[in-house]
């Protein structure tokens, strides 16, 4: 007290003290003056501005800043000059070819025109259809009016959109569902335009039942959330239950009383089941047709005895079919709100990337297929019956199957069917919250009583080769039953329909894909279910010869092919042979076949279809769950025959790795070689990360190999995974397919034959109990020597790839990840049931949500004024608050307006601990260079411009105040044209990439510099002098960052085969920390560290640009992480559709023969050697190598990891295996259970 009090005496009495006081408050006092002059000038100048004419005025572009400013109170955030704002139209600079020289000082990095996407809606105007009167048609219930005269065929081409797509209709479309699409549908993230939910106005006594069958809005919303959401509670059902229902503009407490669960929902239920017409129910809300049906499935027994017929066999009902029927489904889907984005017209999509450039095909959608162009051809040259003026459309059908464990732990398991529409895009069909997907039936296992029914019936046991044969026949016996007599006469006559856009027209349904984990398929001489490939010629991936056999060796559904199925049948069910008996093996084994009648052949054959043509090939699980899989753990084996601490360092460079993005590279398990619970998703991000995790674990010449063949296996599964593909992509991904075979075989002679490689102990300990399960006398087993088997059926499955993209999209388009996600569903189902014949209890839940999800669907379909709800902020995970909305889809970046944060910057730098610091030298002097540049327009010349002190002075932070900030969000234009989003924020995901800025005439030249950023700011500035454009207030975002620059002594690329290598520039260079506008930033970079080449202390004292966790430390090298996603892989090697910066003439440096180049292991060294004409190595060691090995009788295709190992793990997260009828997990890829019914 008394301190304080002395202290107050002495400035009572101190003249400095007072005087200082004063100067302050004069200059308060002036600063307030100040701002109320501006506000009348302004106010006057508005008031002139508004009498002249505004053709004399045009708006103001980039580097024009308008002299009228809305805000100028220091007191409140003042209007934003929007630097990155950027002219609509121009030249986008394109970057430099691959392989960059370096420049001796770094520039400021090229201007970046972010180009926003527009709905690629290619057909021209589309007049309404006239409607007429068609002649009687007594056989179809529908209303004749509606009917419009016989279309007559005129094809259409379409001119150019803005992006240069252009598409090529075989008849001209009735209907363009992407006519009405914005650029907020484009968006792959939560935007500000699609934030809010629409409400529905309440509902009047005109409208009672817009919420039938329920009494009021109220009871309907509090029942949506009720059995739509999941059935535990958490934070997010909480917040749903409050912003969805209780806080809903047409939720009244009042409309609750009397309000009874338990009833209301067996309202819904029964309204549901009832077959009858209600005049009061909403049109297409319920289809009762539409709901489940319950049958028995009937299957003959091969007993080894002698029967006149197959008939005379004895067969077993087993119970528990669960379908709805296919007709019903397709009828309700079509009248459904969801069938306004239906594409019913087929075409084909071209791109020219210039005026001056070739048209090249475009590959995406199944829409736009040639299958689905062909079986819209089919259609329209069907004969036609007298009054019958019907438009035709195909609607495609895509069956995806699979079984899921329902728990992690017990036997509880589903096996579904489900069913997508390919007439709806992609981009909506994979979203699980679209509800694109229809449940069809849910199959039942053979009960655990079937050994018992069947010594009953036959008087013998069935052995395993007979519960395989059975398992087989009850498939295609629900399929029997799922394709019916109504459906197969609406598949030959088609089906008149009113479809959700008010077109009646006469749909075809047409079966196009199949995605399933089928349990046919066979692994003798043939596993290919497309084609008569021999398994000895698996190991010749890519060659000429396995490429023409694709086609030659085709597998067709012909009469002769029928004929030897029908005969294995009867020698098993009429002479008494055993399924596996000599005589059908003999029969069968030269195409791989098995003695089952095939549903789709008995069903499409009369048709001439070729159902071999619906198995799509699976990238799931044949790639990232089959062959990078089983490289990987070799990959493993060899680090453990190499010795020391190999696999530990692996583990702790995987932990080390850097996540990306929201979910694209996420953080690594603490021992990922153990594989434990490892998804497929886990999978892909080992492979994007393994080139730095690999490096130097193993001694040359075998670095060089695994190197060579990592980056091979990422080119692949990037290019395969693309989303969108020319001609010039398919071109490199065939390429990439040679390449990989080759390397694949040089790996295997190379590196693998050197190596003694045994068995993991997971599959030592997995083999144990298979055999214990077969011999129940407990026994030792020790390792095996395991060695690499190239001569699976998923190692020949990438050689279809290329096919099946020409015929059918890309392979996203039928990826059994949608439905490994809808897996979640019926999951989350089984959670609310009693666990009490779960199944009938999930086809409730099942109906339950559609109905209700209909509703829905019908109230967003009829939006009234209300308009949209407010958005919910972004919450960051941060100590301090500061809001961060959604950003909106046509913003280039994001950074929030708070203010609540900031420094004063005389006194943040002359801080003791920032004396030292090279992140904080010269930092206002820099920092005033940037923001001069920016205002005065100055072109970029490549070198940092310095400014005089004078010039310096005439920019004033405001206050002096630099306001900070947490997040900075990047929006960007992806290589598909949609609209992707990176955040970044200067703990993690801090590092951005801007296009570079390189003399042309230097050598080695790269396109893109990378930075860390170390801050996120934004001040306020005013600009005076004779340059200003105006001294108003203007807020400025800029990015403090600390600058890599590239190893010139590294050879990178996709010659060289090696990833970029960059390092942060030393503190001494001039330009090791610079600032970087925002709209600069193209996206964010996954840099990852180079691990091989350890950590230093000599680049930078400590500083704050460092985070306490990095220890004063940086790698000496980082590697960028080109492969990350799909959108990265094309803005390194071109040809994206969407970065019209870019070419594929960048693709591939080894797009020809001749260039092709791999490592070839010559008197122990390695050597590039050329691939000849064909793929092989032109110079080999002489050494005969025996590249199939042969499998053992414990052997599997695929690697079995045991019970701890989600083998078949699938995208939906589960813990639980995903394989119908396993035991504990294990056996999950036995391919006895795979994909085509041979």
């Amino acid at each position: 007290m008394s301190t304080e009090r002395g202290l107050s005496n002495h400035q009572n009495v101190c003249k400095f003290y007072q005087k200082d006081m004063q100067l302050k408050l004069e200059d308060s006092m002036r600063r307030q003056e100040n701002a109320k002059r501006r506000r009348v000038e302004l106010s006057e100048t508005i008031a002139s501005e508004t009498m002249v004419d505004s053709d004399l005025n045009p708006p103001s572009t980039f580097g024009e800043q308008s002299n009228l400013q809305r805000d100028v109170d220091m007191d409140t955030e003042p209007d934003v000059f929007r630097a990155d704002e950027y002219p609509a139209t121009g030249h986008i600079p394109e970057p430099a070819p691959l392989g960059r020289g370096h420049r001796k000082k770094l520039g400021l990095p090229k201007r970046f025109l972010d180009i926003l996407p527009t709905p690629q809606s290619v057909a021209p105007d589309i007049p309404p259809p006239q409607e007429t009167q068609p002649a009687d048609n007594r056989d179809e219930t529908i209303d004749q009016t509606t009917a419009t005269a016989v279309p007559i065929r005129s094809p259409l081409r379409t001119p150019p959109n803005p992006h240069g797509i252009f598409g090529e209709y075989p008849d001209t479309p009735s209907f363009d569902p992407d006519e009405a699409g914005t650029t907020s549908d484009l968006a792959d993230f939560p935007c500000a335009e699609s934030a809010g939910d629409i409400t529905p106005e309440a509902p009047t006594l005109s409208q009672t039942n817009k919420y039938f069958p329920f009494k009021n809005a109220s009871i309907y919303r509090l029942m949506h959330w009720m059995w739509t959401g999941s059935a535990q509670s958490s934070l997010a059902r909480l917040q749903s239950l409050v912003t969805d229902v209780l806080l809903a503009a047409d939720f009244k407490l009042q409309d609750l009383i009397g309000f009874n669960a338990a009833r209301e929902t067996k309202r819904m239920d029964d309204e549901a089941r009832n077959q009858h017409e209600q005049s009061e129910r909403e049109a297409n809300t319920f289809a009762p047709q539409d709901g489940w049906k319950r049958a028995d499935v009937r299957i003959p027994l091969p007993d080894r005895k002698v029967h006149l017929s197959e008939a005379d066999a004895p067969h077993l009902n087993i119970p528990g079919l669960h379908y709805r029927p296919l007709l019903e489904v397709i009828k309700s889907a079509l009248q459904s709100p969801q069938a306004l984005r239906f594409h019913y017209t087929p075409f084909k999509k071209f791109w020219r990337p210039s005026p001056d450039q070739p048209e090249q095909r475009v590959y995406d959608e199944l829409y736009t297929s040639d299958a689905h162009l062909e079986a819209h051809e089919e259609v329209q040259n069907l004969p036609r019956e007298p009054g019958d003026n019907f438009e035709r459309a195909v609607v495609s059908l895509m069956f995806w199957s699979d079984s899921t464990h329902l728990t992690s732990f017990g036997d509880a398991s589903l096996w579904p069917i489900y069913l997508y529409f390919g007439n709806q895009s992609k981009y909506e069909r994979g979203k699980p919250s679209a509800n694109a997907c229809h449940h069809v039936a849910y199959i039942p296992s053979l009960p655990s009583s079937f050994q018992d029914s069947f010594q009953e019936l036959t008087g013998d046991s069935a052995t395993t080769d007979v519960l395989t044969h059975c398992r087989r026949e009850l498939m295609h016996a629900i399929w029997a039953i799922l394709l019916n007599g109504d459906f197969m006469h609406a598949y030959k006559f088609g089906l008149v329909i009113k479809c959700a856009d008010g077109v009646t027209r006469r749909i075809f349904p047409r079966f196009l894909t199949y995605s399933a984990d089928y349990p046919e398929k066979s692994l003798s001489n043939c596993p290919c279910p497309r084609c008569l490939t021999e398994k000895g010629q698996i190991h010749q991936l890519g060659t000429v010869r396995n490429i023409k056999n694709l086609d030659r060796l085709a597998r067709e559904d012909t009469d002769a092919h029928r004929f030897t199925i029908e005969q294995s049948r009867k020698f098993i069910f009429e002479r008494g042979y055993a399924v596996k008996s000599t005589a059908v093996e003999k029969l069968l084994e030269k195409e791989s076949l098995v003695p089952i009648h095939n549903t789709f052949s008995d069903r499409l054959s009369p048709f001439g279809e070729n159902y071999f043509n619906l198995f799509v090939v699976d990238l799931l699980h044949e790639f990232e769950l089959g062959v990078w899989k089983m490289i990987f753990i070799h990959l493993i084996r060899l680090l453990i025959a190499e010795g020391g601490n190999a696999v530990q360092l692996l583990n702790e460079r995987y932990r080390a790795t850097p996540t990306f993005g929201r979910d694209i590279i996420r953080k690594f398990s603490s021992n990922p070689s153990a594989m434990k619970k490892l998804a497929a998703r886990d999978y892909e991000d080992l492979l994007q990360c393994s080139m730095p995790a690999f490096e130097g674990l193993l001694p040359e010449p075998h670095n060089a190999v695994v190197m060579d063949l990592l980056f091979y296996l990422k080119t692949w599964h990037g290019l395969a995974k693309l989303r969108v593909h020319t001609e010039d992509s398919l071109t490199c991904l065939e390429e990439a397919t040679r390449g990989l075979g080759a390397q694949t075989r040089r790996f295997k002679k190379v590196t693998c034959d050197v190596y003694d490689t045994h068995e993991l102990p997971a599959e030592t300990a997995a083999r144990g109990r298979r055999k214990r399960r077969i011999h129940t006398a407990s026994s030792t087993v020790s390792p095996k020597t395991k060695q690499l088997n190239l001569s699976t059926f998923k190692l020949h499955a990438l050689e279809h790839y290329v096919q099946m993209i020409r015929r059918y999209g890309t392979t996203d388009s039928y990826s059994t990840q949608s439905g490994e996600l809808e897996h979640r569903r019926v999951k989350k189902f089984y959670g609310r049931t009693n666990k009490n014949n779960a199944t009938a209890q999930i086809t409730n839940l099942e109906r339950r949500e559609r109905v209700l999800r209909r509703i829905e669907e019908d109230l967003k379909s009829k939006p009234n004024k209300a308009g949209l709800s407010d958005s919910n902020n972004a919450t960051v995970n941060f100590s301090s608050q500061e809001p961060l909305p959604y950003t909106s889809v046509s913003d280039h970046h994001h950074i929030s307006k708070s203010r609540n944060t900031y420094v004063d910057l005389p006194l943040w730098i002359r801080k003791p601990e920032h004396a030292e610091d090279p992140a904080v030298k010269n930092f206002l002097p820099d920092l005033k260079d940037h923001l001069l540049g920016r205002l005065m327009d100055k072109e970029f010349d490549g070198g940092e411009r310095r400014y005089s002190t004078a010039e310096r002075n005439t920019v004033h932070i405001v206050h002096d105040q630099l306001f900070t900030h947490k997040v900075l969000r990047v929006n960007h234009t992806t290589y598909d044209l949609r609209r992707g989003q990176d955040s970044m924020n200067p703990r993690n995901h801090c590092d951005v990439m801007v296009l570079a800025r390189e003399d042309e005439d230097e050598p080695n030249k790269h396109p893109y510099w990378y930075a860390r950023v170390i801050g996120v700011y934004h001040v306020n500035v005013r600009h005076t002098g004779p340059h200003s454009k105006s001294s108003l207030p203007q807020r400025m975002e800029v990015l403090r960052v600390r600058w890599f620059g590239r190893d010139l002594e590294t050879h990178a690329g996709w010659t060289a085969r090696r990833l970029h290598a960059i390092g942060f520039v030393p503190e001494s260079d001039e330009f090791a920390f610079g600032f970087l506008d925002p709209a600069q930033v193209i996206r964010g970079a996954h840099i990852i560290p180079g691990f091989h080449h350890g950590r230093t202390k000599e680049l930078l004292r400590p500083s704050i640009a460092r985070q306490p966790k990095e220890k004063d430390e940086d790698w000496e090298r980082y590697y960028v992480g080109c492969f990350v996603d799909r959108d990265m892989l094309l803005r390194y090697a071109g040809g994206g559709i969407g970065h019209s910066s870019f070419n594929l003439e960048n693709m591939l440096r080894t797009a020809t023969v001749s260039e092709r180049r791999v490592p070839v292991l010559v008197d122990g060294q390695i050597v590039d050697t050329s691939l000849d004409e064909n793929d092989e190595l032109a110079e080999l060691p002489s050494e005969n190598v025996n590249l199939n090995t042969p499998a053992s009788e414990d052997s599997e295709e695929d690697e079995d990891l045991g019970p701890d190992q989600d083998d078949d793990s699938d995208n939906d997260g589960s813990d639980g295996a995903e394989t119908f009828g396993q035991e504990d997990g294990e056996d999950l890829y036995d391919d006895n259970y795979g994909y085509a019914p041979l």
